[in-house]
C-alpha cells in the first residue's frame, strides 16, 4: 500500500494529489502535492521512487529520492521541496505473525520559511497519523474489498 500511489491516495490525506508520471522498470517517477497547516503554504515534490521486495524475507525496500529539476514545472503559491534521502521498510513482526513491522527513514527539506513551532508540531505527528491512516485504512475498508474480489 506504500508503493502503491493510486491506493495511498485513498488512505494518506496529507498527500491531495499522488500523480505518476512515469513508470520505468526500476523506478517510478511520482509527483506529490503536501498539504500544509495555514499559514504556511504548501509544498510540492517530485521523485524518484525503486521498489525491491526479498520473497525470502517477505520484506519490502521503498526508496524515495529527489528527481531533477524540470521534470514538473514550478506552480505558483507552491514551494517545491526535496528529498535528501528517505526508505520505508515492511516486514513481518517476528514476535506476531499477523502483524507487520514498518520502518521509515524520512529526510527532506521543505524549503521556504516555516515557522519552527509548526515545523516541529507537524513532523511529530507525522509518522502517527501515518500509521493510523493506514491501520484503519486497510481494517475498514481495503481488508473487506479484498475479501470481497475472492
Amino acid at each position: 500500500m506504500l508503493g502503491a500511489p493510486m491506493l495511498r491516495k485513498r488512505w494518506d490525506t496529507q498527500f491531495p494529489v499522488i500523480d505518476v508520471l512515469e513508470e520505468h522498470p526500476t523506478h517510478r517517477v511520482v509527483y506529490w502535492l503536501v498539504s500544509m497547516p495555514t499559514p504556511v503554504l504548501n509544498r510540492d515534490i517530485v521523485q524518484y521512487i525503486a521498489e525491491k521486495r526479498d520473497e525470502s524475507t517477505n520484506t519490502t525496500y521503498i526508496l524515495y529520492s529527489n528527481a531533477p529539476e524540470g521534470i514538473v514545472p514550478h506552480k505558483f503559491g507552491v514551494i517545491r521541496a526535496a528529498t535528501i534521502l528517505s526508505a520505508s521498510i515492511v516486514r513481518p513482526d517476528p514476535t506476531d505473525p499477523l502483524s507487520t513491522r514498518m520502518t521509515v527513514l524520512l529526510q527532506n527539506d521543505a524549503k521556504g520559511l516555516i515557522p519552527k513551532f509548526i515545523a516541529n508540531s507537524v513532523s511529530a505527528k507525522a509518522p502517527g497519523q501515518w500509521r493510523d491512516n493506514l491501520y484503519n485504512f486497510y481494517v475498514n475498508v481495503y481488508s473487506n474489498e479484498a475479501g470481497s474480489a475472492v
